[in-house]
């Protein structure tokens, strides 16, 4: 995992035990999705993504209601490999 910087942050241990869940929760531009980017790209798992499966429109937000039923299924296959991941959520 690439080292990630928080400036104006209080002192924080991000060490995460392997396997995890992350799931990453905060307001607009609190930097989830820079968070999430410290991790490889077949360890993260948005929303948006899959959004563009089941769309081929990554911000169609009409097909939210069917891009939300992937992610469980890849989570749990992760967790199985015992890799981190993490899942932050979509944008607004």
């Amino acid at each position: 995992m690439k080292t990630f910087r928080m400036d104006h942050a209080l002192p924080v241990d991000t060490t995460i035990p392997d396997p995890s869940l992350v799931v990453l929760i905060g307001a607009a531009g609190a930097g989830k999705s820079t968070w999430a980017s410290t991790w490889p790209a077949t360890q993260v798992l948005e929303l948006d993504h899959f959004r563009a499966l089941v769309s081929d429109d990554a911000g169609d937000q009409e097909a939210t209601d069917d891009a939300v039923f992937a992610p469980p299924s890849c989570a749990s296959n992760n967790a199985l490999s015992a890799a981190a991941t993490p899942i932050p959520p979509p944008p607004r």
